[in-house]
């Protein structure tokens, strides 16, 4: 089965793992022959809600990975293995632009781990996307805190329209200028050359009122050679107002007078 260059696993009809080729091993490394696929998988005890085998699925389909979270086109074939009876073969490829963002992923089982953990992270941010640098085109994987499925995650929507639109709708006047100058591309890329995260805070009006936000950049590989970057969009509300609770604490206590014997303060 390894003359198939994509990655390909087959299953018979219990859904036990009888055959998996070293390109399936390079990316799901948890595979394990003999093992349950939907077990290894996603950790479940019954086949997954989006199974191709039990949705009787007819040719290719583009999925998310559960983990990486890119897009992949999975085929579903059926095929009489040798003492296993009816099987069905299951063969993976990345889908176009997503390919290159892929090789930069990681694929032994404590990266995918890593992975998972960071992804379980971004819940508290609203949008988390992906930008390719040579293209300018956006990949929205989270949009009003909500983690998108497979049939929306994947926008065409080009980064310099979206954040011209982003700043004129909801940014307030006095932050655009420098907001439009630190968030082009040029800029970011120059600054991600030395540091792998840039963060910037900046307010939006929303319904009348000014929120605080936070815009986290991530370069995706290394200094010299990164052609993706990761945003995260988060309100920072809360911090904003505990910083002010404490800023006025401390003025307070400067105001007052600390009896040498109680230690308390007084006026």
């Amino acid at each position: 089965m390894d003359a198939v260059p994509s990655a390909c696993y087959i299953v018979d009809g219990e859904f036990n793992l009888i055959s998996v080729n070293e390109s399936a091993k390079a990316i799901y490394p948890h595979l394990e022959v003999g093992q349950k696929c939907h077990k290894c998988l996603m950790d479940l005890d019954s086949p997954c809600s989006l199974c191709p085998i039990t949705n009787r699925q007819v040719g290719p389909r583009v999925y998310r990975d559960p983990i990486r979270g890119i897009a992949e086109s999975v085929d579903c074939l059926e095929l009489d293995y040798p003492g296993h009876g009816a099987c069905h073969q299951l063969i993976i490829s990345t889908v176009g632009e997503q390919a290159d963002f892929s090789a930069t992923l990681p694929t032994s089982q404590e990266g995918l781990q890593k992975l998972a953990l960071v992804k379980a992270l971004t819940v508290d941010y609203y949008d988390v996307f992906s930008v390719e640098l040579s293209t300018d085109r956006m990949t929205m994987y989270r949009h009003n805190g909500q983690l998108l499925d497979e049939s929306s995650a994947f926008r065409n929507t080009l980064y310099s329209d979206g954040m011209e639109s982003y700043i004129n709708r909801y940014v307030v006047e006095e932050d655009r200028g420098w907001m439009r100058e630190q968030n082009a591309l040029p800029a970011l890329r120059e600054q991600l050359k030395t540091s792998e995260a840039v963060v910037y805070h900046y307010r939006v009006i929303w319904k009348g009122e000014v929120h605080h936000f936070l815009r986290k950049i991530v370069r995706i590989g290394s200094p010299e050679d990164f052609r993706h970057i990761v945003i995260g969009i988060a309100c920072e509300d809360e911090e904003v107002r505990a910083h002010e609770r404490h800023e006025r604490m401390a003025r307070s206590l400067t105001e007052m007078e600390r009896d040498s014997l109680t230690g308390l303060y007084t006026r």
